[in-house]
């Protein structure tokens, strides 16, 4: 797997949001909740390895 380094800028609201959901147990830092966050998006919109991908959504 190759590691990446993404930088997010989250409002005031969307902090509340992330910290309200860690509360709840979903994962251990903020840093946790976004990678996770960020697995689910790619596994619902970027195609299957092998697979025929759009230039705007491959990952390189």
């Amino acid at each position: 797997m190759v590691t990446r380094i993404v930088t997010i800028a989250l409002n005031q609201q969307q902090l509340e949001l992330v910290d309200r959901t860690l509360a709840k147990g979903l994962a251990e830092d903020r840093a946790a909740l976004i990678r996770h966050a960020l697995r689910r998006y790619a596994a619902r919109h970027l195609p299957e390895q092998g697979a025929a991908t759009r230039p705007s959504l491959a990952v390189g």
